[in-house]
């Protein structure tokens, strides 16, 4: 039987189109995905044929960041490589000398969010939310989340949004200069592509020079993103963390004090 791709490849006019295609899965990030844009990209940053990259995902949802399922009993030391897996598609994605828009269709949270902030532009259906929900399993966005939104959003809007899980609706999100426009849910992939389709008309070396004068004006501190996914890597080992992912993947709401005393009585995180 043949599997479907997780990550769809398209290239029109000089533009390569990135859909993410697990739609039962409201296109949670898995290993497959990591690869399948990392790979696109880099092989569009070599070639001369593609001049923009939209990001998009299929059906109802952008994305709703790291397929959680996964994380379910896994082992720290996988859940810290795949951490560090997609953190480097983040960095991909933001030091790609080819710009990157992305076309948020519905929800962005988590890491869907962060693969979102690390694109140049951002549009979004009328449809569209964005959050940082990781506090609610007991973690913390590890993706290069703490570092972008603060730097977008200052400390104090961005320790609210993420201390509680604040989710934003697109109006909200454009106000506060996380997107540029927001579309019907119909016209965005168009309004993303006729976007990407100036840009890949226009001057690449400039745009691309642009682009990297642009990153130096917002560069983050390299330690920033270092400590962030060193303290979520050993989130993944505490009563709290182990607690609020096995809520999760059983619909439950969490007990973190509980879940404290039960990592005690099995000696866990100690």
């Amino acid at each position: 039987m043949t599997t479907e791709p997780t990550v769809l490849a398209t290239t029109e006019n000089g533009v390569l189109y990135l859909t993410l295609n697990r739609e039962r899965k409201y296109n949670a990030v898995d290993s497959s995905v990591i690869t399948g844009i990392s790979e696109a990209v880099a092989k569009a940053n070599a070639s001369n044929d593609v001049g923009a990259i939209v990001i998009t995902g299929n059906g109802k949802a952008f994305c709703a960041g790291a397929d959680i399922s996964n994380y379910h009993e896994a082992d720290p030391d996988i859940l810290k490589d795949f951490t560090a897996s997609a953190n480097a598609l983040s960095k991909i994605i933001e030091r790609s000398r080819i710009p990157v828009i992305a076309a948020i269709n519905g929800v962005a949270l988590g890491g869907g969010f962060e693969i979102a902030l690390s694109c140049d532009i951002l549009l979004a259906s009328t449809a569209a939310s964005f959050g940082l929900p990781e506090i609610s399993l007991g973690l913390i966005p590890g993706w290069g989340g703490t570092q972008r939104i603060t730097k977008l959003l200052g400390r104090h809007r961005a320790t609210e949004m993420i201390m509680l899980a604040t989710r934003l609706s697109a109006e909200e999100a454009r106000s506060l200069g996380i997107i540029s426009s927001i579309h019907e849910p119909d016209e965005l992939l168009d309004a993303a592509g006729a976007l990407a389709k100036r840009l890949a008309a226009g001057p690449r070396e400039a745009i691309a020079a642009a682009k990297q004068a642009i990153a130096e004006v917002a560069r983050l501190p390299r330690g920033g993103f270092e400590t962030e996914q060193e303290l979520l890597d050993s989130l993944f080992r505490t009563a709290d963390g182990i607690e609020g992912v096995r809520a999760f993947v059983n619909k439950r709401k969490p007990e973190f004090g509980k879940g404290r005393e039960q990592a005690e009585t099995a000696g866990i995180g100690k």
